[in-house]
């Protein structure tokens, strides 16, 4: 399979060599045709739900994961650009599809989920409280569509 990166160019060596699982990030391409960001971490509720639906790498989710996920320490503003149109063009779907209704019970249903999960594990609330004070305001607490 033939591999490009965001600037349009064949990668060298087709290993997605400028890509560091959990690691330095060296990239010499460019992002002039796109850019795709992805994070591990959004907020510390999404996060234990990952856990508690066990979906990715589960065996290595836990204080110490986060811990390694939680690279935040540069802001990337260059997508605030599209928002505005973005939130805009989601706002058309949901209405236009009848879905508003439906994800909003997806959300209710995650959080009480979630609810039920720490109230009856103990282990989970305490690293739940870990991850808020590490984390601080950079994320917040609440349950969104991940």
């Amino acid at each position: 399979m033939l591999q490009i990166d965001g600037g349009g160019r064949r990668d060298p060596d087709e290993g997605y060599s400028h890509l560091r699982f959990y690691g330095s990030i060296g990239y010499d391409g460019s992002y002039d045709l796109c850019q795709m960001n992805h994070y591990a971490n959004r907020a510390v509720d999404e996060y234990l739900m990952k856990m508690v639906r066990g979906s990715g790498a589960t065996a290595i989710r836990g204080l110490e994961h986060w811990k390694m996920c939680e690279c935040n320490e540069v802001e990337l503003n260059g997508m605030v650009r599209w928002q505005g149109a973005l939130a805009a063009e989601v706002r058309h779907i949901q209405k236009s599809c009848n879905l508003n209704a439906l994800i909003a019970g997806a959300v209710q249903s995650r959080a009480e989920l979630l609810q039920q999960r720490l109230a009856a594990d103990t282990e989970l609330r305490e690293l739940r409280e870990k991850m808020i004070v590490r984390a601080g305001a950079r994320f917040d607490n609440s349950i969104g569509l991940a």
